[in-house]
């Protein structure tokens, strides 16, 4: 069995349903996933499936308000061991948040979750997705190619701080390199937008303070709860340090460079990194990996067959795909433009479906409707007579009884 800790409250995809999320609200959610996710990325894991459905908004009492937990690390990647996956050119992740490395099977680090935060961010900010397209490989290559559409676009109705939309698109970059480089890089980032845009510090509805947590399979959350004392003492040392920085700031203004002060309208990117006062003592930033190699040419192969199920042939290897629908990649000389495949599915039941097609762009959609078999014919069975066999002569003799002689006797005198 598994020993799994219950949590009572709702995913965020069901509060999604209702409408976008005021931002406050939104940020104080995004924070929780940072500090959720930083601790799993200081572990060496990443998570590669981040989306509303595995963000878990905990009701602990009927008096508080949501805790919000990430879970379902079931596409963890460690960090410490090679890229495998499962099946060559199989894609793992959900389409619809899936950053462009994982789309075309590149490295994936922290920043990778980055991405993923970023469309759940502009999802709960206009209460649409980014990119919605006919069919997965569309979908994957709308995230390699298209620049995220403006939330006055996508969403006219509703109202976003120019500020937080920033925030957005920067973790929305197609390039990791020029996204946040990580969790608390992000964090810090929310934190400081939350304070110039007057938002209460992790306000959710109003109020909302401590910290999140991620959920893996098997895994039970036995951390004490904070003390009241301790939580007390925490907030006096913050506001005392804030204080501190605000008179620093005071006596150096006087001595500043008036540009320098001057309010940039780009989120400037951390230099160096700093963990944060709410981050674990000692706790050190995952070593991001390098850059993907530079972009090649792929192709984004969907099969699909109706019905679904099938299995499916490429050409003359024995190698099968599926059960449909399936998503591959292609790259290097079998994505090669003019090179014709021959595509075989099979399902138990129905008439075999084979069809070539040539490589013209950089995605291919492959659709096989399956006859089912038709059913054999039952012929009535029509019973026949046996024939007696014949019985030899020999038994015959045997068999006959001698019969009288009656002398001069005729049977028939006439």
């Amino acid at each position: 069995f598994l020993a799994m800790e219950l949590l009572e409250g709702r995913p965020l995809h069901h509060r999604l349903r209702e409408g976008p999320v005021e931002p406050s609200q939104a940020i104080a959610i995004a924070e929780q996933v940072c500090r959720s996710l930083r601790e799993a990325h200081g572990l060496g894991l990443v998570h590669r499936d981040l989306k509303p459905a595995n963000i878990f908004l905990e009701n602990l009492t009927a008096e508080e308000h949501p805790h919000v937990k990430v879970l379902d690390f079931g596409l963890v990647k460690d960090l410490a061991v090679a890229d495998d996956m499962t099946q060559t050119g199989l894609f793992m992740g959900s389409p619809k948040y899936m950053s462009p490395e994982q789309a075309t099977s590149g490295p994936t680090d922290a920043r990778s979750d980055v991405y993923s935060l970023g469309v759940t961010l502009y999802q709960m900010l206009t209460g649409k997705l980014p990119f919605e397209r006919e069919g997965s490989v569309n979908l994957l290559m709308a995230h390699i190619q298209d620049p995220p559409p403006p939330f006055a676009e996508r969403a006219p109705d509703v109202t976003v701080p120019a500020a937080l939309e920033r925030v957005v698109r920067r973790c929305l970059e197609k390039r990791p390199k020029d996204r946040f480089p990580s969790m608390n890089a992000l964090l810090q980032v929310l934190k400081q937008t939350a304070q110039d845009l007057g938002y209460r510090a992790g306000a959710l509805d109003g109020s909302l303070s401590g910290s999140a947590s991620f959920v893996a399979p098997a895994m039970v959350d036995t951390a004490p709860a904070p003390r009241p004392h301790r939580r007390l003492l925490g907030a006096g040392l913050a506001l005392a340090a804030l204080l501190l920085v605000v008179l620093v700031v005071a006596l150096s203004v006087g001595d500043a460079d008036p540009a320098a002060n001057a309010s940039s309208t780009e989120v400037p990117p951390p230099a160096a990194e700093p963990l944060g006062d709410d981050a674990p003592a000692g706790e050190a930033e995952p070593a991001m990996e390098a850059d993907p190699v530079p972009a090649r040419r792929v192709v984004l192969v969907g099969l699909r067959s109706q019905p679904a199920g099938a299995e499916v042939r490429i050409g003359d290897t024995d190698e099968v795909y599926g059960p449909t629908p399936a998503l591959l990649e292609w790259s290097g000389a079998d994505a090669q433009p003019g090179r014709q495949v021959t595509f075989r599915f099979t399902l138990e039941g129905h008439q075999p479906f084979t069809v070539t097609r040539t490589l013209r762009g950089d995605t291919l959609e492959v659709d096989a409707s399956l006859v089912p078999l038709p059913e054999p014919e039952r012929r009535p069975r029509v019973r026949t007579p046996r024939r007696p066999r014949p019985v030899p002569s020999a038994m015959m003799d045997r068999a006959q009884p001698a019969t009288p002689s009656l002398g001069d006797y005729r049977d028939d005198p006439y």
